[in-house]
């Protein structure tokens, strides 16, 4: 599996927020995609129109929960009525490639977490928040090839 390491700076973000878990998450992520996307549409000064994330963090091991949002950059001043935000803090990412059906990315996330993290030296940083990353590469036109990005944040392993 291809890794690639980077560092991103802090960052705020605005979209729709949605609990979920492992077993609703393919229903409840899209949807919350189905929501963001009007405001994508009417929201005139985007950060950067190339980048969208969808955003795991406030995960409760003991529920099985964790929320998903479904956002864009924003700037500090933008108006981001109706919106949910998030400051997400600087961290260094471990980034994997995704490659294929949107609906087998929990394969990609397993092969990250069960079988690159263990065995990779990093451990997954608890300040972070992992996000999928939907850039100028994204066009799922051809369902089967979707190309998107996971990003990890993560630390170095204490020995």
């Amino acid at each position: 599996m291809f890794v690639k390491f980077q560092k991103r700076e802090s960052f705020k973000v605005a979209g729709i927020n949605v609990k979920t878990s492992m077993k609703t998450a393919s229903v409840d992520c899209p949807s919350a995609w189905d929501k963001f996307n009007p405001f994508c549409q009417s929201m005139e000064n985007l950060k950067n129109k190339n980048e969208y994330f969808g955003i795991c963090n406030a995960y409760n091991q003991k529920e099985g929960t964790f929320s998903y949002m479904a956002c864009t950059t924003v700037n500090e001043n933008d108006d981001v009525k109706g919106l949910d935000t998030l400051e997400i803090p600087a961290a260094n990412y471990a980034v994997f490639k995704h490659q294929g059906a949107l609906c087998d990315i929990s394969k990609t996330y397993d092969e990250i977490f069960q079988k690159w993290m263990p065995s990779s030296g990093y451990m997954y940083d608890p300040n972070g928040n992992d996000f999928e990353l939907y850039n100028e590469e994204f066009d799922c036109k051809e369902e089967k090839n979707c190309i998107l990005y996971i990003c990890i944040p993560v630390v170095k392993a204490s020995k």
